[in-house]
């Protein structure tokens, strides 16, 4: 697979998150690809529509589903 997007070791963060789960998130991925078949699986950890909190995350599901290679 490809990671595409992922998080540093020491994230800025803004709201809560937990000490625990901060540990938990660093270096992981948050975008990847995996080539299964003649297809590829993409992984997005989070929901780029969410409430339409990024006015780009439309493009980013658009291009995740409808781009072929």
């Amino acid at each position: 697979g490809w990671n595409v997007g992922f998080t540093k070791k020491k994230i800025e963060s803004s709201g809560f998150i937990g000490h625990k789960a901060k540990e938990n998130i660093a270096e992981s991925v948050c975008i990847g690809s995996i080539n299964r078949g003649s297809g590829n699986i993409v992984i997005l950890t989070d929901n780029p529509v969410y409430r339409g909190f990024w006015k780009q995350g439309g493009f980013l599901l658009s291009n995740a589903i409808f781009i072929l290679n």
